[in-house]
């Protein structure tokens, strides 16, 4: 018996985001509450959620900036070759 594409998969959590998503969701929560001490772990948890994001988006900098060095080293090696 063969399985419909797409059944029975489980996706898979990304371990900055999913942080980064709960600690978001929880603040905003928090930071509608009533209490001051409610509404300052809220933005506490948000700004932690936030720090997960830059750290994302850094590893995404590093890995494209990486790439586009490779790719300017590979267009010379090229060019010297053919001479």
């Amino acid at each position: 018996m063969e399985r419909e594409e797409g059944v029975g998969r489980v996706i898979p959590l990304d371990p900055l985001q999913t942080p980064a998503v709960v600690l978001g969701m929880a603040g905003a929560v928090l930071v509608a509450g009533r209490g001051a001490r409610a509404r300052r772990c809220g933005f506490g948890m948000w700004v932690t959620g936030n720090v997960y994001v830059m750290v994302m988006f850094g590893f995404y900098w590093v890995t494209a900036i990486v790439g586009v060095v490779n790719q300017i080293g590979e267009r010379r090696h090229k060019r010297i070759c053919d001479l």
